[in-house]
């Protein structure tokens, strides 16, 4: 585990999912890492990924396969950021918020 994404809004608010080193797939579908089951306007399958670098110690988000929009920090991203404590991430109707675990005090390493 190397972070969380946390639901500020939206109907799965209060929940948080964990984070793993690579990359996390984020969906509807049970099968994502990170299943966002109760907002039908995130896409089932891969809405974005969000992929921690062992090596560089480093989080990326990243659009996924869906036509839906990404927002981070309230912006609509189409290409890979850079990741930051606190950073906001918006599908569909729900607001996530990034807490990384791995960020300098703590390391996995690769």
């Amino acid at each position: 585990m190397v972070g969380w994404l946390v639901c500020l809004e939206g109907p799965d608010r209060g929940h948080d999912y964990p984070l793993r080193s690579g990359e996390n797939t984020l969906g509807r579908s049970p099968s994502m890492d990170v299943c966002i089951a109760n907002d039908a306007a995130v896409s089932r399958e891969k809405h974005c990924i969000v992929t921690f670098d062992g090596v560089k110690e480093s989080f990326l988000l990243a659009p996924g396969e869906s036509s839906g929009l990404l927002y981070m920090n309230g912006e609509s991203i189409r290409s890979p950021r850079h990741l930051k404590r606190d950073d906001t991430i918006e599908v569909g109707r729900t607001k996530l918020v990034f807490i990384p675990f791995c960020d300098g005090k703590y390391h996995w390493g690769a």
